[in-house]
């Protein structure tokens, strides 16, 4: 078992149609700074309290009374709620 410290990873927070899990892609430099996909790995969450740090400029919160949710913003998602 290879065991690696998490901290200052960076992935996204992907649903897989079944879970929800961590991917985290792994890139090779090409040639003059150009960077290739080279792979990703999925990694289940165990963690129970993880700290989330949101960085992506297209995630929104919605609160509708009790309603609370993260999703895209409303012009990704192609809605108007005014």
């Amino acid at each position: 078992m290879k065991i690696t410290n998490a901290q200052g990873a960076t992935g996204f927070w992907i649903w897989t149609g079944e879970d929800f899990c961590l991917r985290v892609y792994d890139y090779a430099e090409v040639d003059n700074g150009h960077t290739t996909l080279v792979s990703f790995k999925d990694y289940t969450i165990c963690h129970s309290d993880l700290e989330i740090v949101i960085s992506d400029l297209d995630a929104t919160f919605y609160e509708d009374g009790d309603k609370l949710k993260l999703d895209h913003s409303p012009a990704t998602l192609g809605v108007d709620y005014d």
